[in-house]
């Protein structure tokens, strides 16, 4: 059995793909940062 005909995993074709990886880091950043910012509106009191 060669290294073609084994399965690759999901995750190593995220990884070898540039494309995939920069979207990726682009989705979790912008999650992260909307988790963020709504908790931040959360934590200010409300006015008047």
């Amino acid at each position: 059995m060669t290294e073609e005909n084994q399965e690759v995993n999901p995750w190593q074709k995220i990884l070898d793909n540039d494309f995939l990886l920069l979207a990726f880091h682009v989705g979790i950043s912008m999650l992260c940062y909307t988790v963020w910012g709504i908790i931040e509106l959360m934590s200010v009191p409300a006015l008047g």
